[in-house]
């Protein structure tokens, strides 16, 4: 990995450089991409690394969507674990996203590229007032808090967030917010992770067990604090959705959606004639009130 000559001459490039050497230096996971040695020579810095021999998951996404239950489960088995690695040593990866996680030739995953990672040991040259991340995977805190984002005060929920929009990812093809604008208006897809619901997962993947969408949602939740709190809980749930149960927590955040799913499909768009003066939208009538409904699969595998 090269720093380009140009940038070196700028403290800010050259301090984020050295900085992600010292934050690997600290981090010897097996499924963390290990750092060998820093070289530099006249205007050339470099990082040597582990060299994998594969390719990445935005490879294998692009190449395959969905992607298996069986490659999804063992691939979050690998990635929760070095990343849970790095958040008990003090450091938050902050650019969770499909183009950094590897996989070799075995189907192992592996974690790279903590370029602008935040630790609790360094100091902060990537972290201001202004939000830094890649659109399409980063938290509502990333976008609208980035000085909050520490380990003390539990911004390792940050990265679960984003990991859960790589599991989305993994498992309908597709980001929940930005796909369908093909891309760039980063504007809009911060206002939508800070701001809407993102699309059941089942919209787009109707194999998805409704456990395993039940915990994605749980990842993407808004507030950091209604999110699992810690990579090795994550990995918990989706174990046991892998066995069809899912927790209490993640199970009403699912029938939260569905319910929100099931009002906005009550409005119904009217198309204006000429001369009315009727709105342009109106909500069909509250339907007629039923017995309470029996509680619902889902809700009966809780653990």
């Amino acid at each position: 990995k090269f720093i380009k000559p140009a940038l070196l001459s700028n403290p800010g490039m050259r301090m984020r450089f050295t900085n992600e050497a010292r934050t690997l230096g600290k981090l010897e996971q097996d499924r963390i991409v290990t750092l060998y040695t820093v070289v530099e020579h006249g205007d050339h810095l470099a990082f040597v690394l582990r060299y994998i021999e594969g390719h990445s998951l935005a490879d294998r996404i692009e190449a395959q969507h969905p992607l298996p239950m069986s490659f999804v489960l063992s691939s979050a088995r690998d990635i929760l674990s070095a990343l849970g690695d790095a958040h008990q040593r003090g450091i938050i990866h902050r650019d969770i996203k499909p183009q950094n996680i590897l996989i070799d030739l075995k189907d192992r995953s592996f974690l790279t590229d903590f370029g602008i990672a935040v630790t609790d040991f360094l100091e902060r040259a990537t972290v201001g007032a202004f939000a830094i991340g890649t659109p399409h995977y980063m938290s509502p805190e990333q976008i609208m808090r980035p000085c909050d984002i520490t380990i003390p005060k539990g911004g390792q929920r940050t990265d679960i967030y984003s990991y859960g929009v790589v599991l989305y990812e993994m498992l309908t093809g597709r980001v929940p917010f930005g796909q369908d604008s093909g891309a760039e208006d980063t504007y809009t897809i911060q206002r939508s992770h800070c701001q809407d619901s993102p699309p059941l997962l089942r919209t787009f993947n109707e194999s998805i067990p409704s456990a395993m969408e039940a915990v994605v949602l749980h990842c993407l939740e808004k507030d950091p604090e209604n999110r699992p709190g810690t990579c090795a809980e994550l990995l918990e749930e989706i174990e046991s959705a892998a066995h069809g149960t899912v927790s209490r927590r993640a199970a009403t955040v699912l029938e939260s959606a569905e319910s929100a799913r099931a009002y906005r499909s009550t409005v119904v768009v009217q198309q204006p004639t000429v001369g009315a003066q009727s709105p342009s939208q109106v909500i069909a009538p509250a339907p007629q009130q039923t017995k309470p409904k029996k509680r619902s699969a889902l809700h009966r595998n809780l653990i």
